[in-house]
């Protein structure tokens, strides 16, 4: 059991915490929690006083809190993900920052989309059955999510938001430019008729 508490451990808990702080910058509370509650049922675990029976028991309930914090890092990661993803691709100009085709970006989100659904229906779905398809699930999930917000460019990003800025200033600047042209015109004719009037 122990043996298989740490394979969670490292096939599935660490790549969503690391993925998760990475992109949002912060260690969950909750999370934190969780792995102090792990490491005190492993403690008790592998506490030679204790009955096997006891010890057996903690191992499980170590299993249940890294399953908890695991299914639960993935959630938060496919939340951040999405947030961090809605910012550019609903944006039609921000969306031309990514080094796809503008088609196959909307075709990707909605997979990522579609498949943390399919996440979600499944957990609700298998509560206390099946976590660890749950967890398998909601990685697929990620890993697309992932996928899709590493095909952004930042740098290309920040060049076509400079772009569209520097062509809004034009506009204004031509508009103004025509405006006061169109006031002096009209100036010129009004001062015209009225004088020949």
């Amino acid at each position: 059991m122990i043996d298989e508490v740490f394979q969670i451990y490292r096939k599935h808990f660490i790549p969503a915490y690391g993925d998760f702080t990475v992109l949002a910058l912060a260690k969950p509370k909750q999370i934190l929690i969780e792995e102090s509650n792990v490491l005190s049922h492993l403690a008790q675990a592998l506490n030679p006083e204790l009955s096997e029976a006891v010890q057996n028991d903690n191992s499980q309930k170590a299993r249940n809190h890294l399953i908890r914090a695991t299914l639960d890092l993935n959630k938060l990661l496919l939340v951040e993900l999405k947030t961090s993803l809605d910012k550019v691709v609903l944006d039609e100009k921000k969306r031309l920052g990514f080094n796809k085709a503008d088609h196959d970006v909307i075709k990707e989100y909605s997979e990522f989309i579609a498949k943390s659904r399919d996440a979600k229906r499944y957990e609700v779905k298998h509560i206390g059955n099946d976590p660890l398809q749950s967890i398998a699930m909601y990685e697929d999930a990620c890993h697309s999510g992932f996928a899709l917000y590493l095909s952004l460019d930042l740098s290309k990003a920040a060049n076509v938001s400079k772009l569209f800025r520097i062509m809004t200033a034009k506009e204004f600047l031509w508009g103004l430019v025509a405006g006061l042209i169109s006031s002096i015109i009209g100036g010129v004719i009004l001062f015209y008729f009225q004088g020949a009037g």
